[in-house]
C-alpha cells in the first residue's frame, strides 16, 4: 500500500492525464471543442489523429522487431547458439509480436504510455512451462516506480499492474475464498486511480519486487494474496514503452499525439463545423417537381430553400 500511495503521488495527476488523452484520440472531443456549452451549432468531428498514429504503428504491425543471435568468435558454443534460436522460435510462435508490439506502441504514441510482460504458463501442447510475451491492455492501471528513470523501465525496484476481472474468474483461478476482502482493494483506497467500476468486479494486482534471489511476483484480489512466486531474473519483467518525454517542473511527463495535436485536431474540427454549417444554410438548388406532387405540399415547398432536404 505504501508504494501503490508513493506512485499515486507522483503518477496520479499524469495517469488522469493518459485518461483524458486517450479519450481525445479516440474521438470524444465534443467538450473541448465547444468548452462544455450546450449549442445547437453544428458539431462535425474530423478525427485526424487515428490516422497519423496508423503511420507510425501499421509499418510495425505488418514487420514487428525480432531478435537475432548471432556468434561472435570461435568460442561461442553451437549448440548454446543454436539452443537460443530454437526458443525465441518457439516464443514467437506462443506470443505474437505483431500483437503485442503494435498494441503497447498505439498507447504509446496515441497518449503516452503502453507496455507489455513476459510471464510463464503451462504450454498446452508440450504440458511444460513456457515463456509467454503479452501486452497490458490498459497501461494507465500500471503502478509505476516513482523512483525508475530508464525509458524501459528496466531500473524498476518494484513495480505493478492492476486489472479488474469478475468475481466468478477470481474463484475459478484462484479459489472460492478468493473475494472475500473484495472491497478491501489494495491499491483504490486512497486515490481511486485504479479502483473497481462495479460490485460484481475486482481488482487483480500482479506486483513485482526484486529481492536477493531474482524478482518475486505476488497476486493480489483485493487484500489477500492469491500466489506467489520469485523467478530468478534480473529485472522485472515489466517493459515499458514510453511516449514523447518532457517536463513540467520538477516532474518528467509523457505525451503522445493526443496531447501535440489537441490543438490543430480542435481547429480542424473547428473549419469542419464551418464548413458544415456554410452548406447547410447555402442556398438550395432548383427543383423540378410535376404539378401533381406539389398538391397538398405548397406550404412545404414553398421553404424547400431553408430545409435540409426539399
Amino acid at each position: 500500500k505504501k508504494f501503490a500511495e508513493e506512485s499515486n503521488s507522483k503518477f496520479g495527476d499524469q495517469i488522469s492525464e493518459w485518461r483524458k488523452m486517450r479519450d481525445f484520440a479516440c474521438g470524444d472531443q465534443t467538450d473541448a471543442t465547444y468548452g462544455g456549452m450546450k449549442t445547437s451549432r453544428y458539431k462535425a468531428l474530423a478525427n485526424i489523429i487515428p490516422r497519423i498514429r496508423g503511420s507510425v504503428v501499421n509499418p510495425v504491425r505488418i514487420t514487428p522487431y525480432g531478435i537475432d543471435f548471432i556468434k561472435r568468435g570461435a568460442s561461442t558454443d553451437d549448440s548454446i547458439h543454436k539452443a537460443l534460436t530454437i526458443w525465441m522460435h518457439d516464443l514467437v510462435e506462443r506470443s505474437s509480436p505483431s500483437l503485442f508490439q503494435s498494441e503497447s506502441l498505439t498507447n504509446s504514441v496515441g497518449f503516452g504510455i503502453g507496455a507489455f510482460y513476459a510471464y510463464t504458463d503451462i504450454d498446452e501442447m508440450t504440458g511444460e512451462d513456457e515463456v509467454f510475451v503479452e501486452h497490458i491492455t490498459d497501461p494507465t492501471m500500471l503502478v509505476l516506480d516513482p523512483s525508475s528513470s530508464e525509458l524501459t523501465g528496466a531500473d524498476s525496484e518494484k513495480l505493478a499492474f492492476v486489472e479488474i476481472i469478475s468475481k466468478d474468474r477470481a474463484k475459478r483461478e484462484y479459489g472460492e475464498d478468493a473475494c472475500e476482502n473484495w472491497d478491501k482493494p489494495v491499491v483504490g483506497n486512497f486515490g481511486g486511480s485504479w479502483s473497481v467500476t462495479s460490485t460484481n468486479q475486482v481488482q487483480l494486482v500482479t506486483y513485482f519486487e526484486r529481492v536477493d534471489e531474482g524478482v518475486a511476483v505476488h497476486k493480489l484480489v483485493g487484500d489477500k494474496v492469491v500466489s506467489s512466486v520469485t523467478l530468478p531474473i534480473s529485472r522485472i519483467p515489466v517493459f515499458l514503452v514510453k511516449g514523447m518525454c518532457d517536463w513540467a517542473g520538477q516532474k518528467q511527463v509523457l505525451h503522445g499525439l493526443a496531447q501535440m495535436l489537441k490543438d490543430v485536431q480542435l481547429v480542424v474540427n473547428y473549419s469542419q463545423s464551418q464548413l458544415g454549417e456554410r452548406l447547410k444554410r447555402a442556398p438550395k438548388a432548383q427543383y423540378a417537381i410535376s404539378k401533381a406532387g406539389m398538391e397538398g405540399n405548397i406550404d412545404y415547398y414553398k421553404d424547400m430553400d431553408k430545409n435540409l432536404t426539399p
